[in-house]
């Protein structure tokens, strides 16, 4: 384990993440308990309810509840599908559609910031670098709740949450970052495009569930590719490859992800539909009406407050009535996921930040770039902003031009990305 130092600064950090997994799971699991949220779905595709039996509300028809043919496996990915397909298929109104979309570019941002993390040399043989059962865990007990604990476990065991860490020790294996965009496009991306099609008018009911739990799986699915990729690279030649400009077009690719959705969103929601040029009406026909004007900052931003959300009625029933409110309740269970996942990510970035970069100072610098940055591209665009700047100043500072890593059991090096 690190040394860690105890000063104010970690420990309000170690607060912050502590504070974003507890209200985390009470938003979220705890909310979906009180309301009912989560008694309506097992109802219809709960562990307790036979294979034969199972449906999911507002879901296409026929259901498909058998996946892997191990019950137990069957059962969770059963519980998660009906989850989404609530919120795929069920009655919605424009600013879920918009908000769904940009909640899943937010936890693929932050995914991948995670799994960047995970393979930096400094991380290797800890806890940490274990992302894979990392992102099977959030799966399982929510994005909320896993970051942040995993954010705080890397503040007190890793050596880049201590003062001025090495550039080796941010160094990443350059066919790693090769790899890692392909892994993430495989296991992430393309399931995750594919199960929001709409069914049955683009993709059957069959592969759309399929397409469901094949995302489901995908921190288990990206290792897997991973360690395939891995071994099937093995006799490419990296070294004519600049590790650092690698690992700035991931850091690029990021800020794309987070930036574009929510500036898009935060420029359609805060635009009065009478502002509405004539030329872009004529553009794109039914703008003003069909989308500006059914959204605004509140709907696309801002969850209900979880104590707020009434209790779930007709839950003994799959009714429109009940379908609706529990799509809104799904919206503001994964806005809260996402949020307060994010907020840890950024609350971790700062930290490691200002303890890679001593000299810079927190409010007069560290802050105002967080707080600008999380306002055009969320918490977790604020994140890659801070990281990518204590990476590139790392690395200048570095003395070392050509930093290599030995490789155990022999004398092969590899080029990593400092």
């Amino acid at each position: 384990m690190a040394s860690v130092s105890f000063n104010f600064k970690t420990i309000a950090t170690l607060l912050i993440l502590g504070g974003c997994s507890a209200f985390g799971a009470y938003a979220t699991i705890g909310t979906g308990l009180r309301t009912g949220l989560f008694a309506a779905l097992r109802k219809g595709a709960g562990p307790k309810v036979a294979a034969e039996s199972k449906r999911y509300l507002a879901g296409p028809e026929p259901y498909k509840t058998t996946f892997t043919g191990l019950p137990f496996i069957d059962n969770q990915l059963c519980t998660l599908v009906g989850f989404f397909t609530v919120l795929l298929d069920g009655p919605k109104t424009l600013d879920v559609s918009l908000v769904s979309w940009y909640l899943f570019t937010q936890l693929l941002a932050g995914w991948i910031l995670v799994s960047l993390e995970g393979l930096r040399q400094g991380n290797q043989g800890r806890i940490v670098s274990r992302t894979g059962t990392l992102g099977f865990i959030f799966q399982i007990i929510t994005f909320t709740v896993a970051v942040p604990i995993w954010l705080i476990i890397h503040v007190l065991t890793s050596p880049l949450s201590q003062s001025t860490p090495s550039a080796n020790a941010l160094a990443i294996d350059v066919q790693d970052l090769y790899i890692l965009p392909k892994v993430v496009f495989s296991a992430f991306v393309l399931p995750g495009f594919l199960m929001f099609l709409p069914s049955p008018d683009y993709v059957s009911a069959t592969a759309h569930y399929n397409w469901q739990a094949v995302w489901q799986v995908f921190p288990v699915a990206q290792s897997i590719y991973h360690w395939f990729y891995k071994r099937t690279t093995a006799l490419i030649d990296f070294k004519s490859s600049k590790a650092p400009e690698q690992l700035n077009e991931i850091y690029r690719f990021v800020l794309i992800l987070s930036f574009v959705p929510q500036t898009a969103l935060l420029v359609l929601a805060a635009t009065p539909a009478h502002l509405v040029p004539h030329a872009v009406e004529s553009f794109i026909p039914g703008i003003t009406q069909g989308i500006v004007s059914q959204i605004d900052i509140t709907k696309a931003f801002i969850p209900d407050l979880p104590w707020d959300l009434p209790i779930v009625h007709g839950a003994e029933g799959v009714d429109a009535v009940s379908v609706s409110v529990l799509v809104k309740q799904v919206k503001m269970f994964l806005q809260w996921d996402i949020y307060c996942g994010g907020l840890a990510l950024l609350t971790w970035s700062a930290f490691v930040y200002s303890a890679a970069l001593p000299g810079k100072a927190f409010l007069s610098t560290t802050l105002p770039k967080a707080l600008w940055a999380t306002v055009f591209g969320g918490p977790v665009g604020a994140a890659t902003l801070l990281l990518w700047d204590r990476d590139t100043a790392v690395r200048e500072r570095s003395t070392v031009a050509k930093p290599v890593v030995t490789v155990k059991g022999g004398e092969k090096k590899k080029k990593v990305a400092l």
